[in-house]
């Protein structure tokens, strides 16, 4: 059930500005997905380092680097103001990377091995 992953349109903005669950939630509000990693889906919408531009997409169907061409960012993951469609990681929008808004994040990553020595490649 999307309703235990992720914070999406269907249990955060549609119930309306009065109630406790419209918005951005802190994370780790709802499970963590197989691989411990939470809010991978809805919440905010990530930015990514990718480039957006219209025909780039067109022609590389499956995990875009990117265009030389157009000056907006991808963003993926869809964020508590969408449908539960727009959740899946190969839907993508773009913005202007100037442009901030509450349903727009992004995620610090970093090798397991640097944040946990014990970690064995």
């Amino acid at each position: 059930s999307v309703n235990k992953y992720a914070v999406f349109a269907e249990n955060s903005m549609k119930l309306g500005k009065q109630d406790t669950a419209y918005g951005p939630h802190d994370v780790a509000t709802k499970t963590p997905n197989s691989l411990g990693l939470y809010d991978m889906s809805g919440n905010v919408a990530e930015w990514t380092l990718d480039n957006y531009f219209a025909i780039t997409f067109k022609i590389e169907d499956s995990n875009p680097t990117g265009s030389y061409l157009g000056t907006n960012k991808v963003l993926k993951g869809g964020s508590w103001k969408d449908k539960a469609k727009k959740l899946n990681m190969t839907a993508r929008d773009d913005e202007d990377p100037r442009y901030w808004a509450d349903y727009i994040g992004f995620r610090c990553a970093f090798p397991l091995h640097r944040i946990n020595p014990d970690y064995k490649k």
